[in-house]
């Protein structure tokens, strides 16, 4: 197992001490919390920040053309995330990409209960 540092240094687990992995391992979820992590995977989530981004609008019913143009990134840009989701979630359509959305939105609300 290998990490990539911010740097786009390599660092390897046996190379290094266990506190210089603690170290960086913060490091990352500071970053992370900052929005400065845009590769880092969410905890549990099988889908970077980025992904999950393209993956609202996509649920939202952008093409991808629409997405680059709110993200402001190239189309070809966009259809690699879009590519990539669909693998990640074994997903064939794009609506199978909303539902997974819209089931992870639904699970994140607190319920009535909670709120009273």
């Amino acid at each position: 197992m290998t990490f990539l540092q911010p740097s786009g240094r390599v660092v390897c687990p046996v190379l290094v001490g266990r506190d210089d992995l603690l170290a960086l391992a913060e490091r990352r979820l500071s970053e992370a919390r900052r929005g400065a992590g845009r590769m880092l995977f969410l905890a549990g989530e099988p889908l970077t920040v980025r992904e999950y981004e393209v993956a609202e609008l996509i649920a939202d019913g952008l093409t991808n053309a629409q997405i680059a143009a709110s993200l402001g990134v190239a189309l070809r840009t966009v259809s690699a995330h879009v590519e990539h989701i669909l693998a990640k979630l074994a997903a064939s359509r794009r609506a199978e990409v909303a539902a997974w959305v819209a089931h992870r939105s639904a699970r994140d609300q607190p319920s009535r209960r909670e709120m009273s």
